[in-house]
């Protein structure tokens, strides 16, 4: 799935291809179509006005490669079929373009007509925020960069980054079996770190600067079941539990109706954990 960030749009994919739009307040499906999407990794996105979809595949061609739709429609506005092992797509905190993650590089995408508007090579992901120029870079087996008006790096304790939000004045980051801890952006400085219990870790991170906190998916991994929204206070990292998310196996937030939607439908909000709305999909399955 993926949130529009100032829409109260999602999108959401089930298998391979079909993308189905919804609006999360009025639980109206407003469009279904078929695209190049390929499961695996990150390869959708919806922009902040929730008219825009990028799909992504895993090879290149007429049938996969990188594409954005309109998400009303479903009407095809441009494809990268030049494109392949995309493991990420998203739109630019930083800009209303499209940041396309590959095997090879990562690519800044204008998202009127697709075309390479910056490429960085050596990086496995990149997170830019929507408060300033900061970016936190990702390095096979090696250390995170932050580069901003402070560049710093931050010590990789596992084998992989599972995600990072970046605030207004600080980065949290989770990783793979291990800490979610949070630095200070002006210095480096490590602000706090949450251990979470064995066998667990957060899978999601997200800002909300209605409270100035993080909020994240812990998931209990070595069983699958366990899992649940928690809050970290931005400058102390005390942790609370907002809601119950073990009926889910994914998750995205919607900033405009301040809520996180899960793949069972429900709609909880980020402020209480209040049960805000249950939309009625997966509808049907779909073959692979």
């Amino acid at each position: 799935m993926a949130a529009s960030s100032a829409s109260t749009r999602i999108a959401a994919a089930f298998s391979e291809r079909t993308v189905q739009v919804w609006d999360i307040r009025s639980g109206e499906r407003i469009a279904e179509f078929d695209t190049v999407f390929h499961f695996g990794g990150r390869r959708l996105a919806i922009d902040a006005s929730g008219e825009l979809c990028v799909a992504a595949g895993w090879t290149r061609g007429v049938k996969e490669g990188v594409a954005c739709y309109q998400s009303s429609s479903g009407k095809v506005l441009w494809h990268r079929t030049d494109l392949d092992e995309t493991s990420v797509v998203k739109f630019s905190l930083a800009s209303s373009n499209v940041w396309c993650v590959t095997e090879s590089a990562s690519m800044l995408l204008d998202v009127l007509t697709g075309d390479t508007l910056e490429e960085i090579s050596g990086f496995e992901e990149i997170y830019d925020s929507a408060y300033s120029d900061v970016r936190l870079l990702e390095q096979p087996k090696c250390n995170y960069i932050v580069r901003g008006k402070q560049d710093f790096t931050i010590p990789r304790l596992t084998f992989a980054l599972l995600d990072a939000a970046i605030g207004p004045t600080s980065v949290c980051i989770s990783e793979s079996g291990g800490l979610t801890r949070c630095f200070e952006l002006s210095s480096g400085t490590e602000r706090w770190r949450y251990d979470p219990a064995k066998w667990n870790h957060l899978l999601r991170l997200w800002y909300r600067p209605a409270d100035d906190a993080f909020y994240g998916v812990q998931w209990e991994y070595n069983r699958g079941c366990q899992r649940g929204l928690v809050r970290f206070e931005q400058q102390t990292g005390e942790v609370q539990e907002v809601c119950d998310l073990s009926s889910s196996w994914a998750e995205v937030v919607s900033s405009a109706m301040d809520c996180v939607v899960t793949s069972a439908g429900s709609v909880f909000t980020l402020s209480d954990g209040r049960l805000l709305n249950c939309l009625p999909f997966p509808q049907r399955d779909y073959p692979k």
